[in-house]
């Protein structure tokens, strides 16, 4: 009776410590699940505000790149209007070196003209200016969408080191914690493509910031075709003044006056031409703005399905 006394005690003591180990290895594993847990949910609240920042930063460099193509468009039509304008003055000078009794007329007509030419300038002038501030804030756009992609980079490296920690754990926990190693790699695969999707969107930051130099300079080469407008006008107006004075002189000046307006023509051809390709430099940025937002609106789906598989 003692001696079965003895080896029944012996192995309550052995189930109790089995108890006890199981429940140590049960707090264990709870413990690394809540860990794992709470780290799900900072990265999940850190990447929804990421994305949104990056997709309020793509949506707002896309309005400003359609407000610089909208601009493009009315600068385009106004040195258009400009050659057209020009053209006609041309003709009734010609005319009125011809007739000279209908001087008086034409003078008049040319002066009509060159208020509407240096009307045409001056709006012209001011759209210029516009776009440069929507390219500025275009420009400052890109600039939040790089930092933005710099916190990404971040992030997914730090996702990495995650899974790799996860890894390390899950191997200490042996079959216990193969559930946690399969997650741990689905982590580290995501943290790869976030990477990868980061690259993509500094590639079209470049890009955006490639095409918004190219408008600057098309800017910058509108202006100054706006000072020589500007110049011709008022050696033209002059010119029209003197003709007043006396008409024995008609025929000169008249001459004189035709051949400034043929060269506000060539000047406002070569307007049109660079409003053209600024334009074509806006359409290129919004393309580019347009492909930032997928890659932002693609990077949220992907981090949505990551988190899906991870909480379940």
């Amino acid at each position: 009776m003692k001696g079965g006394g003895w080896i029944g005690t012996h192995e309550d003591i052995t189930e109790r410590r089995q108890a006890d180990e199981q429940r140590a290895t049960l707090q264990q594993q709870e413990a690394r699940r809540t860990v794992l847990e709470n780290a799900i949910a900072a990265f999940r609240n850190c990447a929804e505000n990421l994305l949104k920042t990056v997709a309020d930063s793509a949506g707002e460099m896309r309005a400003t790149a359609a407000n610089l193509f909208n601009a493009s468009g009315h600068t385009s039509q106004r040195a258009e209007s400009a050659v057209q304008t020009s053209n006609e003055a041309s003709t009734n000078v010609a005319t009125a070196a011809i007739a000279a009794d209908e001087l008086s007329n034409s003078i008049a007509e040319i002066g009509r003209q060159l208020n509407q030419t240096a009307e045409v300038v001056r709006v012209a002038v001011g759209e210029a200016h516009m776009t440069k501030e929507d390219i500025d804030a275009l420009a400052q756009s890109a600039q939040k969408i790089g930092d933005v992609t710099k916190l990404i980079r971040h992030i997914a490296e730090n996702t990495n080191l995650l899974a790799l920690n996860a890894t390390i754990e899950a191997a200490r926990a042996g079959e216990a914690g193969r559930g946690f190693a399969v997650v741990a790699s689905e982590v580290k695969s995501l943290a790869v493509q976030t990477a990868k999707a980061t690259e993509d969107i500094s590639g079209q930051i470049q890009e955006v910031q490639k095409s918004t130099g190219k408008v600057v300079e098309a800017i910058g080469r509108i202006a100054n075709r706006m000072g020589e407008i500007d110049k011709y006008t008022s050696a033209v107006a002059e010119s029209v003044q003197l003709q007043s004075a006396a008409t024995g002189e008609i025929s000169q000046n008249v001459a004189g006056a035709a051949d400034g307006a043929k060269e506000i023509v060539t000047v406002l051809s070569e307007v049109a031409g660079a409003a053209i390709d600024n334009q074509q430099s806006a359409q290129t940025v919004l393309a580019a703005s347009e492909s930032v937002e997928q890659a932002a609106a693609n990077l949220r789906n992907e981090v949505e399905g990551f988190l899906t598989k991870v909480a379940i």
